[in-house]
């Protein structure tokens, strides 16, 4: 019996009611209650995906990653990890609120493709290809993460700037600390991201024959690297703070989405695996 797609729909239906948990008590109960128990809730949401992903492994002989249903698997538990590590450490529990919906939908759009269990072809194998897609997937992780304190940035700002409070602006820390929050996460993602695509060229270049073929998708995960670049060269030297860099954040977790799903519906890829 195959039992990952089985676990990996039992954590999206924890991680589901999870985020309505969230949103219930970020929005609609008292801030300085606690409830231990939504936590807890969402760490046998955690739990039970990465059984999935172990029995997947096990499964296939395999990290996943050889199509967009198990890149997406991958994807969805990265970015739950990173944001339990970032409210243990920072204490930003409404962003919760926020990533549990978005993780939700990426789960759940896993169950609209194809899932069979199959191998990776042994001449595809490598330790190149390991590391590209596990770290590319840990960056993306990352910028997940930044796009969305980002948006609270955004929010809590344009409320201190209309003079209009919500239940946002209560709920949300000053926008200093949302500022260097976003800012260490892409430090973060852009070296994961710059390992990722080097160890992709030397995949292709031991595989193939050629280190890089100007294909849809490396040529726009080379966009998607300038433009965090540009950013990071910008707030080193002191240049984009604030408005303008949550702005840029969020253009470059939108060219990931496009890189990522968007040219999968728009152009023949001739990128392996996703």
């Amino acid at each position: 019996m195959v039992w990952s797609p089985i676990l990996i729909k039992i954590s999206l239906l924890i991680y589901a009611i999870s985020g309505g948990f969230y949103i219930k008590r970020e929005f609609f109960s008292d801030p300085k209650s606690k409830n231990h128990w939504t936590a807890n809730f969402l760490y046998v949401g955690i739990a039970i995906h990465t059984f999935g992903l172990l029995a997947m492994i096990l499964e296939t002989g395999y990290l996943p990653i050889k199509n967009l249903y198990e890149t997406l698997v991958l994807l969805s538990w990265t970015i739950i990890v990173i944001y339990i590590l970032i409210e243990y450490l920072y204490k930003i529990k409404i962003l919760g609120a926020f990533i549990l919906p978005f993780n939700s939908l990426l789960l759940l759009y896993t169950n609209f493709l194809p899932n069979k269990v199959d191998n990776l072809p042994v001449g595809m194998r490598g330790i190149w290809l390991s590391i590209h897609t596990s770290v590319i997937f840990i960056s993306y992780g990352f910028f997940t993460l930044a796009f969305c304190v980002s948006l609270l940035y955004l929010i809590q700002e344009h409320q201190l700037k209309e003079k209009k409070t919500s239940v946002f602006y209560y709920r949300l820390p000053p926008l200093g600390k949302l500022d260097k929050l976003s800012y260490r996460l892409v430090m973060l993602g852009f070296p994961l991201l710059t390992i990722g695509i080097l160890t992709g060229a030397l995949w292709s270049g031991q595989i193939l024959g050629t280190y890089w073929e100007w294909n849809s998708k490396q040529i726009w995960i080379t966009l998607v690297w300038l433009i965090y670049a540009v950013y990071l060269h910008n707030r080193y030297s002191d240049i984009w703070r604030g408005k303008k860099s949550a702005y840029i954040t969020v253009l470059g977790f939108l060219t990931i989405l496009f890189t990522y799903l968007g040219l999968n519906f728009i152009t023949k890829n001739s990128h392996y695996f996703t």
